[in-house]
């Protein structure tokens, strides 16, 4: 959400390697930036439509309001619009 302002995006720009700490451990991937017209796409997609219970106080202390599902999911699309995509690959 913060775009270029955003040191991790930063971080990754200088080392793309990254690791995701999960609920139920860490996992390695490689991160870089959408920029192909189906990936991003593909990004798109599963960002506006993926709604978790932290997305509710997202909305809450970024957009001062009360949220609901629908109201995410217009603050996502938003979001994904005005931010850079970035994608991590993982190796399974």
């Amino acid at each position: 959400m913060m775009g270029e302002k955003a040191q991790w995006l930063k971080n990754v720009r200088v080392n793309p390697n990254v690791t995701l700490r999960l609920h139920d451990g860490t996992i390695d991937g490689v991160a870089h930036q959408a920029t192909v017209g189906a990936e991003t796409e593909w990004a798109s997609d599963a960002y506006i439509s993926t709604i978790v219970p932290n997305d509710y106080l997202d909305y809450a202390v970024y957009c001062w309001g009360v949220p609901t599902r629908r109201k995410i999911k217009a603050a996502h699309e938003k979001w994904f619009a005005s931010g850079l995509p970035v994608i991590i690959d993982v190796s399974t």
